[in-house]
């Protein structure tokens, strides 16, 4: 069971990622809205920072358990050249822990957005059986849009909500899978999602001449063909552009032309400062702000 707010460890690495976003809002308002859902699930990281267990079953501290079940998840995942996440069973995950941690995202949100009103009545929802926050979970790691369009529909609820909400209670989890997977099975996926949760990148790195890209959402870092769009899969050179902003020193916007999509990328080399793992995506919002622009899609 996960241990209650009070005695939750405040991380200084959380406690960072909150003040530099705080910094962000304040100076891009416009993208206040994208800005602020990042701020949530760290100040949501911080309340729970402190749980070895994540949500789960599993005490992620204990090498003898956890090492091995990585390296199966590693292992299917190769073979069956699917993401980690969905491979995961949801029974791992414990309700009562799930409750709580749902309470403290209340409790954010609540703090944070204050329009913000249905989160006590998914909580209501949940206890009533109406909906089985495993299935919810379950879900998220699928990364399965129709249940959550469904429920929503059923519960009268957004259902980006319920997809909020179900991917912060993953998280945290996915985090420590993506720490704990070796750098051989990172290089060798080579794949555009990402092989841990199964999400798009919005970031990417360029150093030693090799692209690796990085998902904001569980941390994985990754290797990637260079010429390839991550959103429709277009590996055209002659469709695939870049874009580099003036004053932006090491940091650029590679698009598909085909798809419109684009991906901001760090050049490691070339950077004149220095950019806090993890705050990647929220430190080059400025790319999002010139992207957005030139009429560029961001997901």
């Amino acid at each position: 069971m996960l241990m209650n707010s009070t005695t939750a460890r405040k991380s200084p690495i959380f406690q960072h990622d909150i003040e530099t976003i705080n910094q962000m809002i304040n100076k891009y308002p416009k993208l206040r809205r994208m800005l602020l859902l990042q701020d949530v699930l760290s100040q949501f990281q911080t309340k729970i920072k402190g749980d070895p267990m994540k949500g789960t079953n599993l005490n992620w501290d204990d090498e003898a358990i956890v090492e091995p079940i990585i390296n199966d998840l590693q292992r299917c995942s190769r073979i069956l050249k699917q993401p980690i996440a969905t491979l995961l069973n949801p029974s791992i995950f414990d309700q009562e822990a799930l409750l709580f941690m749902c309470e403290q995202l209340e409790k954010v949100l609540n703090q944070k957005i204050s329009r913000v009103r249905k989160l006590k009545e998914f909580l209501k929802i949940e206890k009533s059986l109406r909906l089985n926050i495993i299935e919810l979970v379950n879900a998220a790691l699928k990364n399965d849009i129709r249940f959550f369009k469904d429920s929503g529909k059923r519960l009268r609820l957004r259902y980006e909500l319920l997809f909020f909400i179900g991917s912060a209670l993953i998280q945290s989890c996915l985090k420590e899978i993506a720490s704990k997977v070796t750098k051989s099975f990172l290089e060798e996926w080579w794949e555009p999602i990402c092989p841990i949760c199964g999400r798009r990148p919005h970031v990417a790195k360029l150093k030693d001449k090799k692209r690796y890209l990085l998902c904001t959402f569980c941390g994985a870092e990754y290797l990637a063909d260079q010429f390839l769009c991550v959103n429709c899969g277009n590996v055209d050179p002659y469709a695939l552009k870049f874009l580099y902003p003036l004053k932006q020193q090491g940091l650029r916007i590679d698009f598909c032309e085909k798809c419109k999509h684009y991906i901001k990328v760090i050049e490691e080399e070339r950077l004149e400062f220095s950019i806090p793992y993890g705050l990647e995506d929220t430190s080059t919002v400025i790319l999002d702000i010139i992207a957005t622009q030139k009429g560029l899609i961001r997901d």
